[in-house]
């Protein structure tokens, strides 16, 4: 499953770096994230994410990978209720253009088990929709940092 987005304004380009540099801040865009450790290059956590008729708990670990541009995250998770496993690769870089800044982030799942027995359908409506509210999330914190100046 792959969903990506784009974040782009007039954002200040200190700003942006400093938005991923600050991975608990960041932490706080992705919906449905609790009980968040993070060491310099880890990331451990609760995720919950609302499926219909009942929510998905998982406990995710994952590494996070800094690179030129932006981060990269990839976790690997484990649902509480449901057999299976999942992995996740998000990719956040900084778009930096003559008129506009900002961000592009691509997230690409791929799930085992009953999880995957869910249907590619089902879990693509709430990987968009958990998508949305990131980029919601994300936008807010961006125009918050923009506002700091």
């Amino acid at each position: 499953m792959h969903v990506e987005g784009r974040i782009v304004g007039s954002y200040d380009v200190n700003r942006l770096t400093h938005a991923l540099d600050d991975i608990p801040r960041l932490a706080e865009t992705v919906p449905g994230l609790q009980d968040l450790t993070i060491s310099e290059d880890r990331v451990e956590a609760k995720m919950v994410v609302p499926l219909p008729f009942m929510q998905l708990k998982s406990r995710i670990s994952g590494t996070i990978t800094r690179g030129q541009s932006g981060i990269q995250l990839t976790i690997k998770g484990r649902p509480e209720t449901l057999a299976g496993l999942f992995e996740c690769q998000v990719v956040i870089d900084r778009v930096v253009e003559e008129a506009v800044q900002g961000f592009h982030y691509r997230l690409d799942i791929k799930t085992s088990g009953r999880l995957a027995s869910l249907g590619e359908a089902m879990l693509g409506n709430v990987s968009r929709k958990q998508a949305q509210l990131f980029e919601a999330n994300l936008r807010r914190l961006l125009n918050q940092e923009n506002s700091d100046e």
